[in-house]
């Protein structure tokens, strides 16, 4: 295999050179990816990227998410997401609710009108998405899609996830 940099071919994909070019460009592609979305999202009042994808990881959860729980799918710490969490109730995109069965735990649910700012925020930025990745073929997304799982969850994690993924298709 080459790594491929200014028309310069290096064969040792392990060299430190290609790490460099590799690193570099999945941040730069995080930021480019950050910065649209956060630009489309802010289109709707109150909305930016990072208040889309809480909300959007609370609506996955028609039950609520703790704190705990939304820090860990965010991968951010408790502290982090709990003061997100105050910033959208402030605001009025979510409420904090003790559950039936355990009165000691609160969850965190989206108001009617954050599932509305969702809603609308959800147009632009799946149109800024689109546009995003518009360069690559339909099969180059999903093989994106398929790297990064593997890279973001671990290769354990990740052969659970497909394996489940492929047994629901069947």
């Amino acid at each position: 295999m080459m790594c491929l940099m200014e028309s310069k071919f290096v064969t040792d994909v392990s060299s430190s050179f290609c790490h460099e070019i590799l690193f570099s460009s999945l941040v730069n592609a995080q930021i480019c990816a950050w910065s649209k979305i956060d630009k489309a999202a802010k289109i709707v009042p109150r909305m930016n990227a990072a208040r889309y994808l809480i909300l959007q990881n609370i609506l996955h959860h028609p039950e609520g998410l703790g704190v705990t729980e939304l820090a860990r799918i965010q991968r951010i710490t408790d502290g982090a997401a709990s003061k997100l969490c105050e910033r959208l109730e402030s605001i009025g995109l979510v409420i904090r609710k003790r559950l039936e069965k355990d009165k000691r735990r609160q969850v965190i649910m989206v108001t009617p009108e954050g599932r509305a700012a969702f809603e609308e925020a959800r147009t632009h930025v799946d149109e800024a998405t689109t546009q995003f990745f518009s360069p690559l073929t339909t099969e180059e997304y999903f093989q994106l899609i398929d790297m990064l799982r593997r890279l973001s969850c671990g290769e354990e994690k990740y052969r659970s996830q497909r394996i489940k993924s492929d047994s629901n298709d069947q």
